[in-house]
């Protein structure tokens, strides 16, 4: 029994917490009117339209409708396209996309 609960210990600790609210927050948001055309939410695959709202996800740059951003990133850390970390501590609240 010792050994099964030392695995399902090590186990957790090896898995992500994804993002909290707060640190979904400091991701740069863009309007799809600000993107070049045609660009296409990697989460839902349908195009992010002039007036909706977009996450920009740092470093990366891989662009997601917020709502699509937002669910993926809350329970893993990472971009959906490339697999890179997202660290939100290394935002500057004044920084731009």
């Amino acid at each position: 029994m010792r050994i099964a609960s030392s695995l399902a210990t090590g186990a957790k600790s090896l898995l992500e917490n994804g993002l909290s609210p707060l640190e979904l927050e400091k991701l740069p948001k863009v309007t799809g009117k600000e993107l070049v055309a045609g660009i296409e939410c990697a989460v839902c695959l349908d195009e992010i339209e002039n007036e909706q709202m977009a996450r920009v996800v740092p470093g990366c740059k891989h662009v997601f409708h917020v709502e699509c951003a937002d669910t993926w990133l809350s329970l893993h850390p990472r971009c959906q396209v490339c697999r890179a970390k997202v660290d939100p501590q290394l935002l500057n609240s004044s920084e731009n996309p």
